[in-house]
């Protein structure tokens, strides 16, 4: 769906409020995708399971992906690359970062990153 349909999914999120499980693997959403999310997700109050698997996130998006984390009471975020070919991909300073913050922010949340 890319950035753009990000913003349409995002335009309907105060619909969402009741969502516990959002499956967006594969979608090449990337940092400015990541952003529209990030935006929306005070109307993801439930939302607890997020997979973000191949999707060209990075470290441009580690500042997004922190405060989406900070607004909703994620317990599982799936960052990986599984058979997609649109990978994601930190370098070693940003995956520490996001990790470190992660677990400041929310201990015990599985964080699942790329290999």
């Amino acid at each position: 769906i890319g950035a753009e349909g990000m913003k349409e999914l995002c335009a309907a999120s105060s619909h969402l409020s009741s969502l516990t499980t959002l499956d967006l693997s594969t979608n090449n959403i990337g940092a400015e995708g990541m952003k529209k999310l990030c935006a929306a997700s005070s109307h993801l109050s439930s939302l607890t399971t997020l997979d973000l698997q191949n999707n060209k996130l990075g470290d441009d998006s580690v500042e997004s992906l922190v405060l989406f984390i900070k607004q909703c009471p994620l317990e599982n975020l799936d960052l990986s690359n599984g058979d997609g070919t649109i990978e994601n991909k930190f370098s070693y300073d940003g995956a520490q970062l996001l990790m470190q913050r992660a677990n400041s922010i929310r201990p015990g949340m599985k964080l699942i990153m790329p290999q």
